[in-house]
């Protein structure tokens, strides 16, 4: 597997940083984590394209880690080169609840034309694609929110935790990974409510047991922290700070 950062941001707009989202190269197939703002244009730039993406999981209804998939699913219709390829777009009943709503809005302009949109919620749910075992797990966040754990054949795992406060359910998806990308939104002396730190962040990692972790999801605050040293604190192991565009095998 490998990783390539599309949005390490947040809500609030950045020149450096998209919104959330997240490319992984799982054997044959393109998955897509979030679909913040910035998502599209950054799939054009790793050169894979807003038409080679295979399945998306959606870890939560918050408008910076969903919005571009209303562009997505107009652009596939696109009349001079229309997706023929099924999408499978992941998240929670919550979720789908949601997108439910997004769709009846925008009506035909967003329903396939030409490929079947295949939706599946899965709410603490294990489910095999291929030879890659996906498991989801609800965090403290939002009612919609999810994080996931996915299995390579090779028994590499990697887990994102989408947005969450420090929760139990988060250490116990993440048991043994091998990358845990993880949100880091605010400095240490800011926390917020349905957020993290770099120090709770590293906290997970370390009672998990994670090899690496990648700190990502930065309010513009965090620029002005020395962000892996806040996350030494509590955590032992490697550590990465997220940048769009940066790529990580796993």
């Amino acid at each position: 597997m490998k990783l390539t950062v599309l949005g390490s941001g947040t809500s609030s707009p950045s020149l450096a940083r998209g919104s959330a989202g997240y490319l992984l190269h799982a054997g044959q197939e393109n998955w897509v984590f979030d679909t913040g703002l910035g998502t599209l244009h950054r799939l054009l730039e790793t050169g894979v394209g807003w038409n080679r993406i295979d399945r998306i999981f959606f870890t939560h209804a918050h408008v910076d880690h969903h919005l571009e998939i209303i562009h997505l699913l107009f652009q596939n219709n696109n009349f001079q080169s229309p997706r023929t390829r099924d999408l499978h777009l992941y998240g929670s009943e919550a979720f789908f609840d949601f997108f439910g709503k997004v769709q009846a809005l925008y009506g035909k302009w967003i329903q396939p034309s030409a490929y079947g949109l295949l939706c599946h919620a899965m709410d603490r749910e294990e489910i095999q694609i291929g030879r890659f075992r996906v498991r989801a797990g609800a965090v403290d966040h939002i009612p919609s929110s999810l994080a996931y754990r996915v299995e390579s054949p090779t028994a590499r795992v990697f887990v994102y935790s989408g947005d969450t406060d420090y929760c139990a359910s988060l250490i116990d998806l993440a048991r043994g990974a091998d990358l845990l990308l993880i949100e880091a939104s605010t400095p240490n002396a800011e926390k917020i409510q349905g957020h993290m730190t770099p120090r709770l962040a590293g906290e997970v990692g370390e009672k998990a047991g994670v090899r690496r972790i990648m700190l990502t999801h930065f309010y513009p605050s965090c620029e002005q922290i020395d962000r892996m040293a806040e996350c030494r604190e509590s955590y032992s192991g490697e550590i990465i700070l997220a940048e769009d565009l940066l790529q990580v095998e796993i």
